[in-house]
């Protein structure tokens, strides 16, 4: 004689739930879509970071050359041309102390001379900007 299977309302007997090849297919799917998604925000973080690095070392920058051009104005006479002047700034924390390529005077008030300022920032990063000075 032969057992008869019962099965529930709407069920044909041949249903018997995922295979153990779907579980682990659904997870691996899962996995892979966690992970880009957590590549996708650690570069958005990190992109964000940088940009805000960027526009705080334009800010130095600007900040540096307002006190370098006070220093020239201070410092600097038609006849002291040559000589060294030092810009009073203090860089923020996280930024080394901006530098000058050439802190010295212009030889004359008729000549215009172009300093490049540079702050460095997050170790490696560098970002420059060129100002014009002359004796005043």
């Amino acid at each position: 004689m032969r057992a008869i299977r019962r099965t529930g309302a709407g069920e044909t007997g041949t249903e018997r739930g995922e295979s153990l090849i779907e579980v682990i297919i659904s997870m691996v799917v899962i996995g892979v879509v966690a992970s880009a998604w957590f590549v996708t925000y650690s570069y958005e973080t990190t992109g964000s970071t940088l940009n805000k690095h960027i526009a705080q070392s334009d800010t130095v920058l600007r900040s540096y050359a307002e006190a370098t051009k006070t220093a020239v104005r201070n410092t600097c006479t038609p006849t002291n041309g040559g000589t060294p002047f030092t810009a009073q700034y203090t860089a923020p924390s996280g930024f080394n102390p901006p530098t000058t390529n050439d802190p010295t005077c212009p030889s004359s008030t008729t000549v215009v001379k172009k300093i490049t300022l540079t702050v460095t920032f997050d170790g490696t990063q560098s970002r420059a900007l060129q100002i014009d000075v002359r004796t005043p």
